[in-house]
């Protein structure tokens, strides 16, 4: 049956099998956008990356790898990661990010809002989009608290000329 993420990416990461789990998703994941652009479907793919994952130099170059074998430009492949990933090692976790940019790769801090960043991490980061956790999107408009917090995520972000996302839409209204 399925298992959540929040279930097989802890064991995966403590049984040393993360690395192996995300080349399989990034392989999958740029043949997909192969296939997609071959029926006319230009779409761009988030790939989820885990705290291991950020400690990992060779991913990049994996990457790069498997876009070119694939002759899919970078822009179509997404990385999301969340603040929790960066409180391992800030620095690390930023060179990676850095490189995955430099290449033409997407990249978003996913969750925020609920992790362990400071905001002089937001403005060392590069990253091109802020998901909004869902926690804060859920209840909205109706919850006046979350309305300010997300109000003052968006103006943040956009002084920051990221893009923002909120997680949890589920109505119109």
């Amino acid at each position: 049956g399925q298992i959540s993420p929040t279930e097989f990416i802890p064991l995966a990461e403590s049984a040393g099998n993360i690395k192996l789990i995300t080349r399989w998703v990034i392989e999958h994941a740029i043949r997909e956008s192969r296939i997609w652009k071959a029926h006319g479907i230009n779409l761009p793919i988030a790939v989820n990356l885990s705290a291991r994952d950020l400690m990992n130099d060779s991913l990049p170059r994996f990457i790069a790898q498997e876009l070119d074998k694939y002759e899919v430009p970078a822009e179509n492949l997404s990385f999301e990661i969340t603040e929790e990933a960066l409180v391992r090692d800030f620095e690390q976790a930023a060179n990676i990010l850095t490189k995955l940019k430099s290449m033409g790769c997407r990249t978003s801090l996913d969750d925020f809002g609920t992790g362990y960043s400071s905001l002089i991490h937001l403005q060392r980061l590069p990253v091109d989009e802020l998901k909004i956790d869902r926690t804060f999107v859920t209840h909205l408009p109706d919850d006046n608290a979350n309305a300010a917090i997300v109000r003052s995520i968006i103006a943040l972000a956009h002084s920051l000329k990221l893009e923002v996302v909120a997680e949890g839409v589920e109505t119109t209204g």
